[in-house]
């Protein structure tokens, strides 16, 4: 699909995670950059009650490809790129460095990490970059 500017939407109703979530302080953010106020209706910090709000024609919303894919392949959403401006954000995998992580944590980082790492290659992150 060809990219939305944010300025064709804005007047949209918007389903969006309640602030201060990170993705809600980033799209926030960026409609601030462009001068304008989105039109907030619901708010929920659920991804699955988000999507189907959508689905059922109560709003848009703004989310990461990769949390779309599958409903997408289903065609119950459509989704589009944003385009001016973007929303772009860094996810990061934080430990403490004070001390060693127990065998159990180090199996459910290595679980998380291989996930995003196979959804990263698979290419169902459009535009991410791999740090790690």
């Amino acid at each position: 699909k060809r990219p939305l500017a944010l300025s064709r939407v804005a007047s949209e109703p918007f389903i969006l995670p309640s602030a201060p979530q990170g993705l809600r302080a980033a799209i926030e953010h960026a409609a601030a950059e462009a001068d304008m106020t989105l039109r907030v209706v619901t708010e929920t910090n659920a991804l699955s009650v988000q999507k189907d709000l959508v689905a059922q024609g109560h709003g848009w919303t703004i989310l990461p490809a990769v949390g779309v894919t599958r409903e997408v392949e289903q065609g119950t959403l459509s989704a589009a790129p944003l385009a001016s401006p973007g929303i772009k954000r860094t996810i990061v995998l934080a430990a403490p460095s004070s001390r060693q992580a127990t065998a159990p944590v180090r199996c459910v980082v290595g679980v998380l990490l291989d996930c995003v790492k196979a959804t990263f290659d698979e290419g169902q992150w459009p535009d991410a970059r791999w740090l790690g």
